[in-house]
């Protein structure tokens, strides 16, 4: 920003005669009253140019007189949004564009500390957006965005925000994201808040938006689809590169957003494989006990992952034994005959590792093995039969069927 106003620069020569300017100060107390006082300068246009220059330069000192007043005129929004219609109006026709800007800018400096009571709507920020361009008067710009989010002038008003953004250089976006890092919370409460603000943002500045909600992602994704609506509109604007900081950023809340079977399989139904797998990993380390709560869950998640993930899972979850026991007999089978036979392989390798487990249940030993003779052929029964030959005595004399199964 310059250091010399140029309408100070116009009228250094020049002073306001004693009467005259007592009579504007006796007769102007109101932001109207000024706003009068300029339109009639503007309307006293004269034909002999050394008049005319006399009444513009009276102009700039009628506004020059005021201009440390402008606090005690200006009372509320409506006195704020008049002040700048008339330094607008009546200023840009008078004098240089720049000058008039300035006009602006030194009425947001002046009410800096009241900008948040006085502005009520996007349209005023845009209009002031509009008049102080960014190559001259950025520090009255960020001023204005600064001391808006230091009154959380946008908690709950994304609106608001969004139209401020899209008036923005790029540097004061990334200026105001970072400034609103510990605010967003109270802005932004579900997906459709954030495509409202990502839609005003460029590329790069949307990587540095969706970084600065690092810690904010939990209430605004709540679940799967959630997150796919987030991704989709990311990719709706172009963002594409954003995604992955995005993704990234949710590694520590998965457990969290997961809370169901379902969610986990709806969530690593939109992911790429890469992705899935990276989830898994985020989860299989202290996995939620809420999302594996019976064999027909272990079956769902078996089907989004490898036999090396699948493995790791069954070793890790210390579930297993209740997910098996005491489990209906058609859910068990039908996990056999679903699943791959290296998966079945795997689960049962780590069954092994609790001996006493299938010995309360002997009708589930029969109906596995009559279900893995059917998808399995007579290969795995066998080794089946060698898993359980400490327990056949008792699963023999309550089972006829695993008898005739073996037979078969």
């Amino acid at each position: 920003m310059n250091t010399l106003n140029p309408m100070k620069k116009l009228s250094q020569n020049l002073k306001l005669d004693t009467t005259t300017e007592n009579y504007f100060l006796a007769n102007i107390k109101t932001a109207t009253e000024f706003s009068k006082a300029l339109f009639e300068q503007s309307l006293r246009k004269k034909v002999d140019s050394k008049v005319k220059e006399q009444e513009v330069n009276l102009t700039v000192k009628l506004y020059e007189l005021f201009k440390n007043r402008f606090n005690s005129i200006v009372q509320n929004d409506k006195d704020f949004e008049t002040l700048i219609d008339c330094l607008e109006e009546y200023l840009f026709p008078q004098f240089k564009r720049l000058q008039a800007q300035q006009g602006i800018a030194d009425l947001c400096c002046s009410l800096k500390k009241r900008l948040p009571s006085l502005i009520k709507s996007s349209q005023v920020i845009c209009q002031l957006f509009r008049y102080l361009p960014a190559e001259k008067f950025s520090e009255a710009r960020l001023l204005v965005c600064e001391s808006l989010i230091k009154e959380d002038f946008f908690s709950g008003n994304v609106n608001d925000l969004k139209n401020m953004l899209a008036y923005l250089q790029p540097a004061e976006q990334i200026s105001i994201l970072e400034s609103l890092r510990t605010n967003w919370d109270s802005i932004l409460k579900n997906p459709e808040d954030f495509n409202q603000i990502i839609s005003s943002l460029a590329a790069d500045e949307c990587v540095v938006f969706c970084q600065s909600l690092a810690t904010y992602w939990p209430s605004l994704i709540k679940n799967p689809k959630d997150y796919n609506l987030v991704v989709s509109f990311l990719k709706d604007h172009g963002h594409t590169a954003a995604i992955t900081p995005l993704f990234n950023s949710l590694q520590t809340y998965w457990p969290s957003i997961l809370k169901t079977t379902s969610d986990l399989v709806c969530l690593l139904d939109y992911l790429i494989p890469m992705q899935g797998q990276e989830v898994y990993g985020s989860l299989v380390k202290d996995w939620p006990s809420s999302l594996i709560e019976n064999i027909r869950d272990l079956q769902l998640v078996s089907y989004s992952l490898n036999d090396g993930q699948f493995k790791v899972l069954c070793e890790t979850l210390k579930c297993l034994p209740t997910l098996i026991e005491g489990q209906p007999k058609d859910d068990l089978e039908r996990f056999v005959r679903n699943a791959d036979s290296q998966k079945v392989k795997i689960l049962f390798a780590c069954l092994k590792k609790d001996e006493p487990l299938m010995k309360k249940n002997a009708e589930q030993a029969s109906g596995i093995t009559h279900a893995s003779t059917f998808k399995l052929g007579t290969s795995f029964p066998m080794g089946f039969f060698k898993f359980f030959s400490k327990k056949l005595p008792l699963i023999l004399t309550s089972n006829l069927s695993l008898c005739l199964t073996l037979k078969s």
